[in-house]
């Protein structure tokens, strides 16, 4: 069995605050990511370790995913109920912006063979991601302006 182990980062003109919001906000991942088809909890509220999410991916069947670690503002790591794929979503804050770091690991038989589609998908996401984050982050700057940022 083959494993790889792919990462990819991001700057986002938003708060890590913004970026965790997001992040979080897990039944919005359809709505913003093109690589998450539906979100399911099975759970209520809040994101905690040990909540269990179901994702459909385009092409995929439904997985569930475990959340194995929820450090707020700066770390989600989830895995597959399988353990066969790990998902870090890492963000730090700088001095303009957010960084974001997008980090898979996955252990299969079509691992090496599957890296260009797991890059491409993590690409996506991280666009997906600095967009729905960047268009927030202008909302609230215009809400807080004088005029709703109107002159």
């Amino acid at each position: 069995m083959s494993s790889v182990h792919i990462s990819h980062k991001t700057f986002i003109a938003a708060s890590a605050e913004t970026v965790w919001g997001v992040t979080i906000d897990i039944t919005a991942w359809p709505d913003w990511s093109p690589t998450i088809t539906s979100v399911v909890k099975r759970g209520s509220d809040p994101l905690a370790e040990g909540l269990v999410v179901d994702l459909k991916q385009p092409y995929q069947p439904v997985r569930s995913w475990i959340v194995l670690r929820c450090e707020a503002p700066h770390l989600l790591i989830l895995g597959t109920v399988e353990g066969d794929m790990t998902a870090r979503h890492q963000i730090s804050q700088e001095a303009r912006g957010t960084r974001n770091r997008l980090t898979l690991e996955y252990a299969g038989a079509f691992a090496k063979l599957l890296r260009p589609a797991f890059r491409t998908a993590l690409r996506m996401e991280n666009f997906g991601l600095k967009g729905r984050c960047e268009a927030r982050e202008r909302t609230v700057q215009c809400e807080t302006r004088p005029n709703g940022g109107r002159s």
